[in-house]
């Protein structure tokens, strides 16, 4: 895995990278400042864990092929147009669990039904199996 200061990742590069950083100020959405800092956890750790589901599916993919995986066959993996599809229709799955309770409560708003509270919005008549 890199460090952010070496892409010295899975490619096995050495070079030193330079830090990333956006410049200005960052956007502010809520009206607690802490709350934006937590909703940009939570992308990112959203995002950090959709290439670990994506990685794992594509293991067990070579698994299921050859029986067993090297690194070099996870790097020379290429998808095929169905498979994409499928890992776009399960990302979108994902995507919509994380946020369900913002969606949830946006629709609500939208409705004007705010005596509607997040548990209502959960119950067991809303909750689908995956």
């Amino acid at each position: 895995m890199s460090d952010g200061l070496t892409g010295g990742g899975l490619s096995g590069q050495s070079e030193v990278l330079p830090r990333r950083h956006a410049r200005g100020r960052r956007p502010q959405y809520f009206d607690d400042p802490s709350m934006d800092q937590m909703h940009a956890t939570i992308m990112a750790l959203t995002q950090e864990l959709s290439v670990v589901i994506d990685r794992l599916d594509t293991i067990e993919t070579v698994m299921d092929d050859k029986g067993f995986v090297s690194r070099s066959d996870i790097e020379e993996f290429r998808l095929t147009e169905s498979t994409q599809m499928a890992r776009r229709a399960k990302r979108s799955a994902y995507i919509g669990r994380v946020f369900r309770g913002v969606s949830d409560q946006r629709e609500v708003i939208e409705r004007g039904d705010s005596r509607r509270t997040y548990a209502d919005s959960i119950s067991e008549d809303d909750v689908t199996e995956e």
